[in-house]
């Protein structure tokens, strides 16, 4: 049997793969949309790190002040903005040179 741990490194994992074509450099402004408990997050910032920075939107604010934490803890160079919206509203982001939206 696994544990969360690995499980959670695995998903990682397959969200760079999935990634990683879409990515061509470091850095960068990028926005996970809808990113929920930020394994496309987590996974964008290890192909864009060290300089790039990070909007994660969501409508669930408990999991962005968990993925808040979560990047506080883990990587406490990251640059992430959390956003409390969905597309009912405008998004007020700035220019980006990506966006993640995965489901």
């Amino acid at each position: 049997m696994s544990t969360w741990a690995e499980r959670e490194a695995r998903r990682i994992s397959k969200a760079i793969t999935l990634l990683r074509s879409g990515i061509t450099a470091i850095g960068g402004i990028w926005a996970d949309v809808g990113c929920g408990d930020g394994i496309f997050t987590t996974a964008l910032y290890a192909l864009i790190q060290p300089e790039g920075e990070i909007y994660a939107v969501d409508r669930d604010q408990f999991a962005l002040s968990a993925l808040a934490r979560h990047f506080s803890e883990s990587y406490p160079d990251a640059t992430l903005h959390t956003l409390r919206a969905d597309f009912t509203h405008e998004l007020n982001l700035p220019a980006l040179d990506g966006m993640v939206m995965a489901r």
